[in-house]
């Protein structure tokens, strides 16, 4: 008699450790697939560093290399055969150069990048020229517009607060410009770059004056440095 109480009391013991393991087992691959959604969920996620441009294209990419005399340049014709060789050039650096600006979360976690605050500088007026710009970076995109465009900080209008209610041409401190200056330089990674508009402060025709504002973000740009010394072969 004792030694079946004996035997059920080990049969019983040997049941609970089972459910124990079984669920312990379960707990870990319930972890074990969280884990794996995270990830997958992370890798095809996109990040985004791209400030707003206006939604017109340039009519024109003027490319920089270490001095203000242009090294290239690439045409925008909506007009123009989609296949010819001048609107080819022009859909390819557009497209590596909107692709700079995005990767995935996960990318982004490993390159420690994954906050980015997108920053509006006023750098005063005429302190910030092409040559300046030229002479610090690999290349220099300059985007030339028709018509004058409005620089956006997100949805809305970016006001410079350092020129609203001043004396300036346009006091309301909307900035408008028809030249966008960027930044490339063929790191590897994710990578500061900056762009650069100009806004006029005056109209005297003797020296026209300008303000300079400095937008910061990142972007990956190793690709498009290469289309870019592709183009100008």
């Amino acid at each position: 008699m004792n030694e079946e109480k004996v035997n059920g009391g080990v049969e019983i013991q040997m049941k609970s450790r089972m459910s124990r393991t079984a669920l312990a087992s379960v707990i870990m691959m319930c972890v074990l697939g969280v884990l794996a959604i995270s990830v997958i969920l992370t890798a095809v996620i996109p990040k985004s560093y791209a400030i707003t441009l206006p939604k017109t294209e340039p009519s024109y990419v003027q490319i920089y290399k270490g001095s203000t005399t242009a090294v290239g340049q690439v045409y925008n014709d909506a007009d123009a055969d989609k296949d010819s060789k001048e609107q080819k050039s022009y859909n390819e650096l557009k497209k590596a150069f909107d692709d700079s600006f995005s990767t995935s979360t996960l990318n982004a976690i490993f390159q420690k990048e994954l906050t980015n605050k997108i920053e509006y500088n006023y750098l005063g007026t005429n302190n910030k020229t092409l040559n300046d710009i030229v002479t610090n970076n690999e290349y220099v995109l300059e985007f030339v517009y028709a018509s004058e465009q409005t620089l956006k900080n997100g949805s809305k209008d970016f006001i410079c607060s350092e020129l609203a209610n001043s004396s300036s041409l346009y006091e309301d401190g909307v900035v408008k410009f028809k030249k966008l200056w960027v930044t490339v330089n063929n790191i590897d990674g994710i990578n500061e770059v900056k762009f650069y508009v100009q806004k006029r402060v005056s109209e005297t025709s003797s020296q026209l004056s300008y303000a300079v504002i400095e937008i910061v973000t990142k972007a990956q740009q190793s690709k498009l440095a290469s289309v870019i010394a592709n183009i100008t072969a």
